[in-house]
């Protein structure tokens, strides 16, 4: 999707630094559109050559394509893991693959080509309340049935270009790169969709949507977006992000912000009020679709290829979330308890894992995902607001690095 953005004079040299980033040579594609980390496991998929995977940071690559059988599916725009497997979207459309990469199976029906393209046309796939949600070229679908059959649930209309989805609340995120209202969002699990206002309007383009508690961030055509009072109102903090930025990738770490732009890496220790390059020296940048950090390490995966810094060598005396690093994985039990209709669910990780959360009905029905992302070592806290939800028992689950922990909660309106 960003490749709509190229612009021919991105290649940059910037000044030389002791500490540099590493080229992984060892992957085959010259253009990595996204990265992702499962388990220590990294996934990057490419744009014409498909899914590769490395079992030891990046060192080597094995390409992963049974499935992908046209330019198209090998074409990606990007990866999610989520709770039944790895998904990826394609310029063909949605496939799954449940054995780390090795097949994939297309998930389409429903999909429809629609007006203005001759193909599947997907940018994006998200999760919530046991729900698939697909961003595609013409409309947001949504499946109940793993992706098994695809029903729209926004107006079909040409180059809507969804390419962007997060959780915040009790509301779904969207983000579209197309010519029209660039935030939308949803709080009745896609039912209806409403549009998010900037002061006068978000700027065409938004391809990157990140949020913790308080804080929305969006990724636009005019740099990066920012509102702690549940996105009324958002101010553009762009200070040091060059000229006509294009922020395709956020991700935070601790108390420091990184952005993946058209022209480098970027990090911000103060929200976003003020930018420094994450500088490299002899080297060229040009798009970078996504910013990763897994093992100490922090990825960017660019139209050059695949890159990495050391952590330590980039920041020094990170912030921790809460306090100091715990010794072990704990969930602990919400509070209020009973609740109406939000309640506050703290959670420990001692090293950095993919972090799954989820509520359920005292059926087993999941209602929500409420995290699925990976964190570094620290202690957090998420909300859990159930004014959607009837008055009863819930209980709420961690799930860590082989670790599992339920809690029973109870909501009374």
């Amino acid at each position: 999707m960003k490749k709509l953005y190229l612009f021919l004079s991105l290649f940059i040299i910037v000044s030389t630094s002791k500490a540099d980033w590493v080229h992984l040579t060892s992957f085959p594609s010259s253009n990595a559109e996204d990265i992702l980390e499962k388990n220590g496991v990294l996934y990057a998929g490419a744009s014409g050559s498909g899914v590769y995977v490395s079992y030891n940071n990046g060192a080597n690559w094995v390409q992963r394509n049974n499935g992908l059988t046209t330019t198209r599916a090998t074409t990606i725009q990007s990866m999610a893991y989520l709770s039944t497997g790895l998904f990826i979207a394609t310029t063909d459309g949605i496939f799954k693959s449940t054995d780390e990469g090795l097949n994939w199976t297309a998930k389409n029906n429903g999909i429809q080509i629609g007006p203005g393209a001759i193909y599947y046309f997907a940018y994006s796939v998200f999760e919530d309340a046991g729900a698939l949600y697909a961003g595609t070229f013409n409309a947001i679908y949504k499946s109940t049935n793993d992706g098994d059959n695809w029903t729209p649930v926004t107006a079909i209309i040409d180059h809507n270009d969804f390419c962007a989805f997060n959780k915040y609340n009790n509301m779904i995120l969207a983000g579209t790169s197309g010519n029209h209202t660039p935030v939308i969002y949803s709080t009745n699990a896609g039912a209806n969709w409403v549009n998010m206002q900037l002061n006068g309007g978000f700027p065409t383009g938004a391809f990157c949507i990140y949020s913790e508690p308080g804080k929305i961030y969006v990724g636009t055509a005019l740099g990066m977006y920012y509102s702690t009072n549940n996105g009324a109102n958002f101010v553009n903090r762009s200070v040091g992000l060059g000229p006509d930025p294009y922020v395709f990738s956020i991700i935070k770490y601790g108390n420091v912000l990184f952005s993946g732009t058209n022209a480098w890496v970027y990090k911000s220790t103060n929200e976003g009020l003020t930018w420094d390059t994450v500088t490299f020296s002899g080297q060229t940048f040009q798009d970078v679709n996504k910013v990763l950090i897994s093992n100490n390490r922090l990825y960017a995966a660019a139209y050059t290829g695949l890159w990495y810094r050391n952590l330590s060598e980039i920041i020094t005396g990170v912030e921790n979330p809460s306090g100091g690093i715990p010794v072990e994985y704990k969930l602990l039990q919400n509070y209020p308890n009973p609740f109406n209709p939000v309640t506050k669910i703290e959670y420990q990780i001692p090293r950095e894992s993919h972090v799954m959360i989820r509520v359920y009905d005292f059926t087993g029905k999941e209602v929500q995902t409420l995290v699925n992302e990976s964190k570094i070592s620290g202690s957090y806290a998420v909300e859990f607001n159930a004014s959607q939800l009837s008055s009863g028992v819930y209980f709420y689950k961690l799930e860590a690095a082989g670790f599992s922990s339920t809690k029973k909660m109870t909501m009374i309106k």
